[in-house]
């Protein structure tokens, strides 16, 4: 497969880059391993000008500039885009999929939309088998991130013994971290629900750096908190990017495991897993002792970080594959609980066509939900809060003063 003009279909939301760059990222190493690349905020212009002409103008984009290839990273459980419309794309270009948490949102979206897909881009390693049970061409990546922002910073004591950087109300990370406190180890906690907050980015990158161990946990957020969300997914171990941000930075990576986390760095020799409580206060005890043993450990996993998960290098490997694939005719199979979760996200934009009085764009939704007539009540007044919340935190987030005023009557927590 020749690869000449690329183009990028991804969401980056500026609420969202403030603290995590996975997207940003992802798209710059499309971007350096490209020759002519193109890019569309997929979301935004959605948005803006409603579900037909977004169709057409991408179509049309495709035709001028004579794309080859386009890569869609979609956000977790996305169901903006029409199955059709993909399928519509597929005959056109080579199309590339990034699934995001993926172990958690494989049946409800990502299988039906990566029929559409000529490869399969995953963070996940069991997920890629998943896919292949299906016959669709997956390639598990890991995450990738930009060496550019997440670097060694020169000449940086070890200040810090134990760190955990992450939202300590997921999981069960408030018990772990609770043995370690009633055990005599003291670890410095950032982020959501933790007495030090939430930091931002650099300040995140000096902690990386300044830790001995930086502990990493796997344990999923309660599902039956998400739209698609479901109960029994929270049993899964899921291979998060921490440790490879962490890595980058040259720092320790003591994570919790994970079914295929061994295949992102050797255990033991790029980094170290524990599999309980008192498994990781032994471990922790363990090389803090052992500094030596923990500077090889750490050394190894920055090299293999630069050189399997840098957006750079990571992308080269990808396109490699690109390369050496072939188009072949896909066959698109729906059901009705696809076709009801697509129809039921229509109220997102519903919502969103509403508050902004673009009419026009309001009815094509609408028309979608009455084309099909299949729906989750409960799931399509979710949809339409998420689209009403949303709103109300990016007014807020452009008047901080009103975001000030408003937190003296009102408390709002939504997980996006």
């Amino acid at each position: 497969m020749q690869i000449n003009n690329v183009l990028t279909l991804a969401h980056l939301h500026r609420l969202h880059i403030k603290h995590n760059r996975i997207f940003k990222d992802w798209c710059e190493g499309i971007r350096v391993n490209s020759g002519d690349y193109h890019f569309i905020d997929y979301v935004g212009l959605y948005s803006d000008i409603g579900k037909k002409a977004f169709e057409k103008q991408v179509e049309r984009y495709i035709e001028e500039k004579k794309i080859d290839c386009v890569f869609i990273a979609f956000y977790s459980g996305d169901l903006t885009l029409d199955i059709n419309f993909l399928e519509r794309l597929s005959e056109k270009v080579f199309l590339v999929m990034g699934f995001f948490d993926t172990e958690h949102f494989f049946e409800a979206v990502d299988r039906y939309y990566a029929q559409a897909a000529d490869l399969v881009l995953l963070p996940d390693y069991l997920s890629k088998f998943k896919y292949e049970l299906l016959n669709i061409n997956a390639l598990c990546t890991f995450s990738l991130f930009d060496k550019e922002y997440y670097r060694k910073l020169d000449a940086k004591d070890k200040s810090i013994d134990v760190s955990f950087v992450g939202d300590m109300a997921k999981g069960n990370r408030r018990e772990y971290i609770g043995y370690l406190s009633e055990n005599s180890i003291p670890v410095k906690c950032y982020g959501h629900n933790t007495e030090n907050g939430p930091l931002d980015f650099e300040k995140m990158i000096d902690v990386f750096n300044r830790s001995k161990i930086n502990i990493n946990f796997t344990g999923a957020v309660d599902n039956s908190s998400l739209i698609l969300g479901s109960g029994i997914n929270n049993r899964v171990k899921q291979s998060k990017g921490r440790p490879v941000e962490i890595a980058l930075c040259g720092g320790f990576v003591l994570t919790e495991y994970a079914p295929g986390i061994e295949n992102m760095f050797e255990i033991g020799k790029e980094m170290d897993v524990f599999y309980s409580a008192e498994e990781l206060a032994e471990k922790i005890r363990y090389y803090l002792r052992n500094e030596s043993e923990r500077e090889d450990i750490e050394r190894r996993g920055y090299e293999r970080a630069l050189r399997d998960y840098e957006i750079r290098a990571g992308f080269s490997k990808v396109f490699d594959v690109i390369r050496k694939s072939k188009k072949e005719k896909h066959e698109i199979f729906i059901d009705d609980d696809f076709i009801r979760n697509y129809t039921s996200c229509r109220f997102y934009y519903i919502a969103k066509f509403l508050t902004s009085l673009k009419l026009t764009n309001l009815l094509e939704e609408i028309k979608a939900v009455f084309r099909y007539r299949k729906i989750s009540l409960s799931k399509a007044y979710r949809y339409f809060l998420k689209a009403i919340l949303e709103r109300i935190f990016v007014f807020m987030d452009e008047h901080p003063d009103m975001r000030n005023y408003l937190r003296k009557f009102i408390r709002i927590k939504v997980r996006f």
